[in-house]
């Protein structure tokens, strides 16, 4: 996570979204989801849980099963 952090400190004059919108977009996709993945994780299993929960339709439930 440092050397993302300087990486993105490096590159800081590289943020402006007309002109650099792609590189914006790998840094975003690339560093800041993976930082995050593990959350977002969480999130979709909580909102499956839910799912089968509120809809208790078996494919759900089976889907969760795995």
């Amino acid at each position: 996570v440092n050397r993302s952090w300087r990486a993105v400190k490096r590159y800081l004059g590289w943020f402006n979204p007309i002109r650099q919108f792609r590189f914006l977009f790998e840094l975003f996709s690339h560093k800041v989801l993976r930082w995050f993945s593990m959350v977002i994780l969480i999130a979709m299993f909580v909102a499956n849980i839910l799912v089968v929960a509120l809809s208790g339709h078996p494919f759900y439930a089976v889907t969760l099963a795995g």
